[in-house]
């Protein structure tokens, strides 16, 4: 930015008389007084006094990035941003601690020595408490830490304290529950638990944490009540809290729940409005995982096979369990007589997917395809044997039924 001084300037006026009379010299000069019939114009300093230099630029204002919460972890460049900053020794002393915080969690998450013993995100959270003794949020943010490693009292100490400065901080609530819940102290986690919602309103992930300590004391009925009122307020955003990137849909978490309720159809329209809200084209592969299990257990084989297949198609070709999928595939499209198995089998043996072949050799050779050896090996003695059961509706469909 361009630094601009006003100059000195010239403010001298002349005091100007213009004669009326012919023949008379147009203007005359005169120092303290006008003749008759002129106009005048008073007269001012030669000189103004020099004024101070003014810039146009404003003041460097702190990173956003670090003044603010992040939801979520910093970025790299971010946390070298605010860093910056905090050695600067600029903004509020709120400001500095807050970066602190966030820097904190960046630690915690991205280096490999802190996963496994967190040193300098604790260093930077002391740090954060000593520039803002009055700010919870390091306190909260040490707490958390501790817990995730098991540390339950200095975990509730750090939740205490921040408790302390702020009585409504629903999350140091919920922190403080999930660890007398994981001391068996379940009636104080689930009394603590209903005042943490309570103090954060229709707060779509305040239900969702509340749902997870209800299902810890295996109160699955109201859980599964707490997952819909986080669906209710949840719209397809991304949701996150301080050092925590992203939480899933409350309606994944219901639809699962569902599922270990029985309630298959309530499943299914759980696991619709996860990718609903996202789009066909934009959903996970795991979400259409999540469907097409229920959908097979459902006996809807066509759906399943087709959220399957979506998912196949997103998945890393090296994903561990992509042959699984792909022989659910092929089962499925068998057992309903759909055409398609014929292919979806052929690509199955193809994959060289050693449990996946065995169990189709093993379903040949006892449907008295004698020529088929049971050695987890493609052969063409194999794909002639499949190519005669899937040209016979029975076997077919029997070959779905059994794989």
């Amino acid at each position: 930015m361009m630094r601009i001084a006003l100059a000195s300037y010239l403010t001298a006026a002349l005091l100007v008389c213009g004669y009326a009379a012919a023949g008379t010299a147009p203007f005359a000069f005169k120092t303290n007084h006008c003749v008759p019939q002129s106009s005048c114009i008073g007269m001012l300093p030669v000189q103004s006094t020099a004024l101070a230099p003014i810039s146009v630029k404003p003041g460097a204002e702190p990173p956003a990035v670090c003044i603010s919460l992040a939801m979520g972890i910093l970025m790299r460049e971010d946390a070298i941003l605010c860093e910056a900053f905090i050695a600067s020794g600029k903004g509020t002393p709120r400001q500095r601690a807050t970066a602190l915080v966030n820097l904190g969690h960046w630690q915690t998450a991205m280096l490999p020595q802190e996963i496994i013993n967190p040193v300098k995100s604790f260093e930077s959270w002391d740090r954060a408490i000593a520039e803002d003794p009055a700010f919870a949020e390091p306190h909260v943010a040490k707490a958390g830490s501790a817990a995730l490693r098991e540390r339950h009292e200095e975990a509730i100490s750090n939740y205490d304290r921040a408790l302390a400065l702020a009585p409504r901080h629903w999350r140091a609530m919920f922190g403080k529950a999930s660890v007398l819940m994981a001391r068996g102290q379940i009636a104080e986690a689930i009394a603590l638990g209903r005042e943490a919602v309570d103090a954060a309103p229709g707060v779509s992930i305040a239900y969702q944490y509340h749902a997870s300590l209800l299902m810890a004391s295996d109160d699955l009925e109201g859980a599964a009540t707490a997952y819909r009122k986080a669906g209710e307020t949840y719209q397809g955003e991304r949701r996150r809290v301080p050092g925590l990137m992203q939480t899933p849909s409350p309606w994944s978490e219901l639809a699962r729940l569902e599922i270990r309720l029985g309630h298959l159809d309530r499943a299914l329209s759980a696991a619709d409005r996860v990718i609903g809200q996202q789009g066909e084209n934009t959903a996970d592969a795991f979400d259409f995982l999540l469907r097409a299990e229920i959908n097979e257990r459902s006996g809807r084989a066509a759906d399943a096979a087709n959220d399957y297949e979506k998912a196949v198609s997103m998945l890393d070709p090296g994903y561990e369990r992509i042959d699984d999928f792909r022989a659910r595939i092929a089962v499925l499209r068998a057992s309903v007589g759909n055409s398609a198995a014929g292919t979806a089998f052929r690509d199955l043996l193809r994959s060289g997917k050693l449990q996946s072949i065995l169990r189709v050799q093993v379903f040949l050779n006892n449907r008295g395809f004698d020529d088929v050896t049971i050695d987890g090996k493609p052969s063409a003695a194999l794909e002639k044997a499949l190519e005669r059961c899937l040209s016979n509706s029975e076997c077919r469909e029997s070959m779905g039924r059994s794989i």
